[in-house]
């Protein structure tokens, strides 16, 4: 085998092998390949397939550890700005 031929990818953090019932496949954007299998009648296609591990991002901090830590500012505001623009679509402005 030739090093062209593969890639090797390094995974440092706690996320590189997962089980598979946290990782989820959807379809990617794009048109699908054409399989040309020499076989008659209409080629097959293959569709490009994206992973997508939905247990390995960090999670979200409840309001008492967001308001308690360094950034209790900026949470604040955001919440104000999420708040604010809330009642106005609930409005209708």
């Amino acid at each position: 085998m030739s090093s062209g031929s593969q890639r090797k990818t390094e995974v440092s953090d706690s996320c590189d092998v997962m089980p598979p019932d946290r990782s989820v496949y959807h379809p990617a954007p794009g048109r699908p390949r054409v399989l040309k299998t020499g076989k008659r009648g209409r080629p097959g296609k293959k569709y490009a397939q994206v992973l997508i591990i939905t247990d390995c991002f960090e999670t979200s901090l409840n309001v008492q550890e967001a308001l308690a830590g360094p950034n209790k500012i900026a949470w604040e505001n955001a919440m104000k700005e999420e708040h604010n623009a809330l009642i106005k679509k609930m409005h209708g402005h």
